[in-house]
Protein backbone atom coordinates (compact mmCIF):
# COMPACT_ATOMS: atom_id res chain seq x y z
CA UNK A 1 0.00 0.00 0.00
CA UNK A 2 1.19 3.53 -0.81
CA UNK A 3 1.78 5.05 2.65
CA UNK A 4 1.89 8.58 1.24
CA UNK A 5 -1.89 8.41 0.86
CA UNK A 6 -2.48 6.22 3.91
CA UNK A 7 -0.13 7.40 6.63
CA UNK A 8 -0.18 5.32 9.80
CA UNK A 9 -2.06 6.66 12.79
CA UNK A 10 0.10 7.17 15.82
CA UNK A 11 -0.85 7.00 19.44
CA UNK A 12 0.38 10.58 19.98
CA UNK A 13 -2.58 12.15 18.21
CA UNK A 14 -5.74 13.07 20.09
CA UNK A 15 -8.42 10.41 19.41
CA UNK A 16 -11.20 13.04 19.38
CA UNK A 17 -9.40 14.98 16.64
CA UNK A 18 -8.82 11.82 14.62
CA UNK A 19 -12.47 10.78 14.96
CA UNK A 20 -13.69 14.22 13.87
CA UNK A 21 -11.27 14.20 10.96
CA UNK A 22 -12.44 10.77 9.82
CA UNK A 23 -16.14 11.63 10.08
CA UNK A 24 -16.32 15.23 8.92
CA UNK A 25 -13.31 16.29 6.84
CA UNK A 26 -13.73 14.66 3.45
CA UNK A 27 -13.13 17.52 1.03
CA UNK A 28 -11.08 20.66 0.69
CA UNK A 29 -14.27 22.75 0.74
CA UNK A 30 -15.29 21.21 4.09
CA UNK A 31 -11.84 21.84 5.55
CA UNK A 32 -11.72 25.42 4.30
CA UNK A 33 -15.22 26.17 5.56
CA UNK A 34 -14.37 24.87 9.02
CA UNK A 35 -11.10 26.84 9.00
CA UNK A 36 -13.01 29.97 7.97
CA UNK A 37 -15.85 29.64 10.47
CA UNK A 38 -13.85 28.56 13.55
CA UNK A 39 -12.04 31.82 14.33
CA UNK A 40 -15.27 33.81 14.04
CA UNK A 41 -16.40 32.57 17.46
CA UNK A 42 -20.09 32.11 16.59
CA UNK A 43 -20.50 35.10 14.29
CA UNK A 44 -22.96 34.49 11.46
CA UNK A 45 -21.42 34.61 7.97
CA UNK A 46 -23.36 34.87 4.71
CA UNK A 47 -23.24 32.19 2.04
CA UNK A 48 -21.71 34.43 -0.64
CA UNK A 49 -19.05 35.70 1.76
CA UNK A 50 -18.08 32.14 2.66
CA UNK A 51 -17.94 31.12 -1.00
CA UNK A 52 -15.67 34.03 -1.74
CA UNK A 53 -13.41 33.34 1.23
CA UNK A 54 -12.95 29.64 0.41
CA UNK A 55 -12.58 30.35 -3.31
CA UNK A 56 -15.35 28.00 -4.37
CA UNK A 57 -18.68 28.31 -6.14
CA UNK A 58 -21.76 29.34 -4.19
CA UNK A 59 -23.47 26.08 -5.22
CA UNK A 60 -20.59 23.92 -3.97
CA UNK A 61 -20.35 25.82 -0.69
CA UNK A 62 -24.11 25.70 -0.19
CA UNK A 63 -24.19 21.92 -0.74
CA UNK A 64 -21.25 21.37 1.62
CA UNK A 65 -22.78 23.61 4.28
CA UNK A 66 -26.09 21.73 4.00
CA UNK A 67 -24.19 18.51 4.71
CA UNK A 68 -22.39 20.07 7.69
CA UNK A 69 -25.73 21.39 9.00
CA UNK A 70 -27.30 17.93 8.69
CA UNK A 71 -24.33 16.50 10.61
CA UNK A 72 -24.89 19.02 13.40
CA UNK A 73 -21.53 20.73 12.93
CA UNK A 74 -22.75 24.04 11.46
CA UNK A 75 -25.87 26.08 12.26
CA UNK A 76 -27.88 28.03 9.71
CA UNK A 77 -30.20 31.02 9.84
CA UNK A 78 -31.46 33.62 7.40
CA UNK A 79 -30.17 37.18 7.51
CA UNK A 80 -32.72 40.03 7.65
CA UNK A 81 -32.33 40.23 3.86
CA UNK A 82 -33.11 36.52 3.45
CA UNK A 83 -29.57 35.34 2.68
CA UNK A 84 -28.59 32.09 4.36
CA UNK A 85 -25.98 32.59 7.07
CA UNK A 86 -23.87 30.01 8.86
CA UNK A 87 -21.79 29.62 11.99
CA UNK A 88 -20.20 27.17 14.35
CA UNK A 89 -22.12 27.24 17.63
CA UNK A 90 -19.65 28.60 20.19
CA UNK A 91 -21.26 26.50 22.95
CA UNK A 92 -21.20 23.19 21.06
CA UNK A 93 -18.49 20.66 21.94
CA UNK A 94 -17.88 19.92 18.24
CA UNK A 95 -16.85 23.56 17.77
CA UNK A 96 -14.14 23.11 20.38
CA UNK A 97 -12.95 19.98 18.55
CA UNK A 98 -12.80 21.96 15.28
CA UNK A 99 -10.80 24.71 16.99
CA UNK A 100 -8.41 22.15 18.51
CA UNK A 101 -8.02 20.39 15.16
CA UNK A 102 -7.13 23.63 13.41
CA UNK A 103 -4.70 24.67 16.14
CA UNK A 104 -3.05 21.24 16.23
CA UNK A 105 -2.71 21.15 12.44
CA UNK A 106 -0.78 24.42 12.56
CA UNK A 107 1.98 22.80 14.60
CA UNK A 108 1.81 19.08 13.74
CA UNK A 109 3.07 17.99 10.34
CA UNK A 110 1.83 14.43 10.84
CA UNK A 111 -1.70 15.71 11.47
CA UNK A 112 -1.49 17.86 8.32
CA UNK A 113 -0.52 14.74 6.36
CA UNK A 114 -3.54 12.92 7.77
CA UNK A 115 -5.83 15.81 6.83
CA UNK A 116 -4.50 15.83 3.27
CA UNK A 117 -4.83 12.06 2.99
CA UNK A 118 -8.39 12.23 4.29
CA UNK A 119 -9.30 14.96 1.81
CA UNK A 120 -7.74 13.02 -1.08
CA UNK A 121 -9.43 9.79 -0.08
CA UNK A 122 -12.74 11.51 0.68
CA UNK A 123 -12.80 13.15 -2.74
CA UNK A 124 -12.47 9.71 -4.35
CA UNK A 125 -15.76 8.47 -2.91
CA UNK A 126 -18.12 7.08 -5.54
CA UNK A 127 -20.89 9.46 -6.52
Amino acid sequence: MDTSLHPPLTTGLDPALLAFLKCHVSSIVRWELLRTLAPRKGTWVGLRTLAQQVHSSVASVQQTLAELVSEGIVETSDSPLGEPCYRLNPDDPSTRVVERLIAASARDQELRRLIIARIVNGSRRPA
